[in-house]
């Protein structure tokens, strides 16, 4: 596996990719961005599973999904992140406060994992180094991490792609009604 370098000189794909491949444990740390604004991820794998992610973006938390799903309030979930700060546990409290069941607390780690995995499929630039060893608690999620992988590159290259063409002046975009071909001779 590749231990430090770019994500102009490899993806993340392609690093994540070779740690699952390899069967390594450890934790892949990533960050992009100017001093001030970086923003920074890191993956944790289990003998090449990924197991857990996290991120220094609000937008990238388990209770931003929640919110964007409607399951929490702005307001209950400033009471959750005043209770963490505390020492209270994150799960323990998603379902004191009827958040999620507690059936539904993988559930949620995996849509956590993914939503993270997708967004640093999109990563152009920024540099990433592995960690061996490094890991959290946690216990598998349930999902193979190929399949993690092809969804995050499937999800990154189709808008990335789209941008492009978006944002090149000499191309306009439009859309129009087909019509289906007329089958009868």
């Amino acid at each position: 596996a590749f231990e430090t370098g770019t994500l102009e000189e490899v993806s993340f794909i392609e690093v994540a990719s070779e740690i699952h491949r390899q069967k390594l444990t450890g934790s892949l740390y990533l960050t992009s961005g100017p001093p001030g604004r970086r923003a920074e991820r890191v993956v944790y794998f289990s003998d090449g599973e990924v197991y857990a992610a996290a991120s220094t973006l609000a937008i990238d938390s388990a209770l931003a999904i929640l919110i964007r799903a409607g399951r929490v309030t702005d307001e209950t979930a400033a009471r959750i992140q005043e209770e963490v700060a505390k020492g209270q546990n994150f799960s323990e409290l998603l379902v004191h406060y009827r958040c999620v069941t507690p059936g539904e607390l993988n559930k949620l780690r995996i849509e956590h994992v993914k939503s993270i995995f997708n967004s640093l499929c999109e990563w152009r630039g920024g540099s990433f180094r592995f960690k061996s060893e490094d890991q959290v608690p946690g216990g598998t999620l349930g999902v193979n991490t190929w399949e993690v992988l092809l969804e995050g590159a499937l999800f990154a290259r189709v808008p990335a792609n789209f941008r492009d063409i978006a944002d090149d002046p000499g191309i306009t975009i439009s859309t129009t009604e087909i019509k289906p071909p007329d089958d009868k001779l």
